[in-house]
Parts: structure tokens; C-alpha cells; sequence
């Protein structure tokens, strides 16, 4: 990787995976840059997990398709709702 394509690839995520302004991006060193990343990548894994073998909680639907008018029926009064 260049120089160029390096910087580049700082402003992609400075502008980008962070959400700053280019002109935030550019004041900003660049061990900075790449600290701010690695938080945001490790937030990201918190909320919706994954990426190093962990897996997110089960969702709420407890493996229940959408779609299944029986097994919503079901899942409703697992929940104390009428269906």
C-alpha cells in the first residue's frame, strides 16, 4: 500500500466508520484515526456481537418464523397476548 492509498484508507474511515468531518479526519492523528476504529469495531461486536466466535443473544421470537400463523398464535400466548 502507498502512501496515498494509506491516507486514503484513514479518511475512508475517519469520514466514513466514524462519521467526522473531513476536516476533523485531517487534524486528527493518525494513531487516532485508527484508536477510534478499533473502539468502533469493538462497540459494534458489543451491541450485535460476532466477528471472534461470539454470537448475539437468541432473538425474541425464540426461532418462531414470521411468517408461520400457527407458530405466531403460539408465540403470542407464550407472550399473555390474545392472537
Amino acid at each position: 500500500m502507498t502512501h496515498a492509498e494509506f491516507h486514503a484508507w484513514l479518511l475512508g474511515l475517519g469520514m466514513g466508520w466514524l462519521g467526522w468531518t473531513e476536516q476533523q479526519t485531517l487534524e486528527s492523528r493518525m494513531t487516532s484515526i485508527m484508536a477510534a476504529y478499533k473502539a468502533r469495531i469493538d462497540m459494534l461486536k458489543a451491541i450485535f456481537g460476532g466477528g471472534d466466535g461470539a454470537r448475539p443473544a437468541k432473538d425474541a421470537t425464540g426461532g418462531v418464523s414470521l411468517k408461520d400463523p400457527a407458530g405466531l398464535r403460539g408465540l403470542l400466548k407464550a407472550l399473555g397476548k390474545k392472537g
